[in-house]
């Protein structure tokens, strides 16, 4: 079918268009901001649907672009921000029904032919790990014989998900490392703890930069954080500052840099900082979520802090939530590899570089293995 891209300073002006073109009992299918080969013809891009597709044949349609620009206006409200994101939801939402079908039928076929896989489905389904990535999981244990017992079964998916579990924790030397995320997820306390574990115990000279170009004394925790461990501190409120700290210091063995916490309201308070990380040469960007939010809230904090290129994912909170499926969940679906875990408010005790095993471990026997790490 044919899908049409309409383009205009807001998105409100777009839809208008595509109505005034294709009737109301068009379809809004997507909206989102221009890329930069198409900023000129606006600022903001629809995609609308003719009013004869079924949202399933919208959502999986190739998309045949008509260019419509229109004058340039304000940006849109947060009335527009808002239904935008409600697209985005529901489209994720679609996903996630139609990979749980999958996953129920296969469950079912598999199950049939290997009873000991039960258990395993229903402790995968309850660590709130992404249907397609157990539905996966659980086929690429159909070479078991029907006769396999419990305990055969779940040394195989331990195999199955330690080889699609990837890590990566180490420092370079110098490193520059930024931490960057939605609010509240704990980004100022894992500074200190990276500071303390990777710094000063690993006796590497130390710096914490915190940046905020839009609040005032944001930095005041990390500048206390940074007396108490007697490392450098500087608190900059501009990308120029940023830039001239980085180059001052270059000879140190490791800076930390403490960004916002951009929360989907102000995220487009980020663009300045997200084009000079996401561009900066040999900066280490690990994106920091905590476990304990939602499988489709987390799907959307990932697609929002893409503009960052994070290279990493680093999950906190581990100790308020008894579901750990989104930790591999994410990591998979984006290829991005996992650093860190943080399991609670101490610093630095709560602080555990993430390997294969410790995840493993957490998605098949759950808080228990939370207690036995604090132990």
């Amino acid at each position: 079918m044919r899908l049409k891209s309409y383009f205009a300073g807001t998105v409100e002006s777009a839809i208008s268009l595509a109505r005034q073109e294709m009737g109301e009992d068009a379809m809004l299918v997507n909206s989102r901001r221009s890329t930069a080969e198409t900023r000129h013809l606006g600022t903001y891009e629809v995609v609308f649907a003719t009013s004869q597709a079924s949202l399933s044949e919208a959502f999986g349609a190739t998309r045949e672009t008509v260019v419509t620009p229109v004058k340039r206006e304000e940006p849109a409200g947060p009335t527009v921000q808002s239904l935008a994101q409600e697209v985005t939801e529901i489209r994720h939402q679609l996903s996630r029904i139609t990979a749980q079908v999958s996953l129920s039928s296969a469950r079912r076929k598999t199950i049939a032919a290997h009873p000991a896989l039960h258990d395993l489905g229903e402790s995968l389904a309850q660590q709130e790990v992404s249907g397609d990535l157990a539905c996966s999981a659980l086929l690429n244990l159909e070479s078991l014989g029907a006769n396999a017992t419990a305990a055969e079964a779940q040394s195989a998916l331990r195999k199955e998900l330690h080889d699609r579990i990837n890590v990566a924790a180490d420092f370079s030397e110098p490193a520059v490392v930024a931490l960057v995320g939605p609010p509240g997820v704990g980004k100022t306390a894992m500074i200190a703890k990276l500071a303390v574990r990777h710094g000063l115990a690993a006796k590497r000279s130390t710096h914490l930069i915190s940046y905020d170009g839009h609040r005032i004394a944001s930095g005041e925790q990390l500048r206390a954080y940074a007396a108490i461990l007697g490392v450098g501190f500087e608190a900059l409120d501009s990308i120029s500052a940023l830039q001239h700290s980085l180059t001052e210091n270059a000879r140190k063995d490791l800076i930390l840099i403490d960004t916002p916490g951009y929360g989907a309201g102000d995220f487009e308070l980020s663009t300045e900082l997200s084009g000079f990380l996401s561009t900066y040469p040999r900066l280490d960007t690990h994106l920091v979520l905590s476990c304990a939010a939602k499988t489709s809230d987390l799907f959307n904090m990932v697609e929002r802090f893409k503009s960052f290129a994070p290279a990493k994912l680093l999950f906190t909170r581990l100790d308020e939530t008894e579901s750990f499926g989104g930790i591999v969940s994410e990591s998979v679906r984006t290829g991005l590899p996992l650093s860190f875990l943080s399991t609670g408010p101490r610093v630095p005790d709560d602080l555990e570089t993430a390997t294969k095993d410790r995840i493993v471990d957490l998605l098949l026997g759950g808080r228990k293995n939370i207690a036995v790490a604090r132990a």
